[in-house]
């Protein structure tokens, strides 16, 4: 499951820093969304989100 795809430029082989700063960030940001949250609500927001999926791929036509 992915939630989001970070930009790696001209590829983190060869720039870490700038893709090692947008991943701290984006984890930083989605913990904030689940740190108030207690454990309960935290597994039944996931289990919600895990409902959404469809075991079907779509692609672009």
């Amino acid at each position: 499951m992915v939630d989001a795809v970070i930009d790696e430029g001209e590829g983190a082989h060869v720039q870490p820093q700038p893709v090692m700063e947008a991943l701290k960030s984006l984890i930083t940001e989605q913990l904030d969304e689940i740190r108030d949250l207690d454990p309960q609500a935290r597994c039944e927001l996931r289990y919600e989100k895990l409902k959404t999926f469809n075991s079907e791929v779509m692609l672009p036509a």
